[in-house]
């Protein structure tokens, strides 16, 4: 019985106190930085694939360009919810 209170109390986030806006942002922009090149790179491959008439490699890219711009979205979405 004494262990349900402490699976309890371990399953509550911490607090993230009076600076969690910068302490959001110290985590985030280094992935919206890097999420942002690795998006920018596969455009760059997206458009080689294009020049070489290479449809297959060109449709995986699609969808991972989706999916990175979706992570752009999100992360931007958090850094600005989290600095209001």
């Amino acid at each position: 019985m004494t262990a349900r209170p402490a699976l309890e109390a371990a399953s509550r986030p911490p607090p993230l106190g009076e600076n969690a806006g910068e302490k959001l942002a110290a985590v985030l922009n280094p992935l919206l930085g890097d999420t942002f090149a690795f998006a920018r790179r596969l455009r760059e491959l997206h458009g080689v694939c294009d020049e070489l008439g290479d449809l297959a490699t060109a449709s995986l890219l699609d969808g991972w360009l989706e999916a990175a711009e979706g992570r752009l979205w999100s992360l931007r979405a958090m850094l600005e919810g989290g600095a209001g």
